[in-house]
């Protein structure tokens, strides 16, 4: 377990994953509905617009989509609002 400072210096407590190939996981925040880039093992998440703590019970909890690097987060989120799938 690890400490990491994410977006807008706001920490997470995480398990960062060793291998395999989904490690980020984009979940919606249940405050402010903006999208948020998390690690795919996180147990709980600050939201960084809102500062809504925001419970992943498992890692699956919430989660829209699964990818495998921050620059494929940022395309898959573009592609999610330019369709306004949420």
């Amino acid at each position: 377990m690890r400490k990491v400072i994410g977006p807008g210096g706001v920490s997470s407590n995480v398990t960062i994953p060793r291998s395999g190939k989904k490690k980020y996981a984009i979940i919606k925040c249940a405050g402010c509905g903006r999208l948020q880039l998390v690690l795919a093992t996180a147990k709980s998440h600050t939201c960084s617009y809102c500062n809504k703590r925001i419970n992943l019970k498992s890692p699956m909890s919430g989660a829209i989509s699964f990818v495998s690097s921050p620059r494929e987060a940022l395309r898959t989120i573009m592609e999610i609002k330019r369709r306004g799938i949420l």
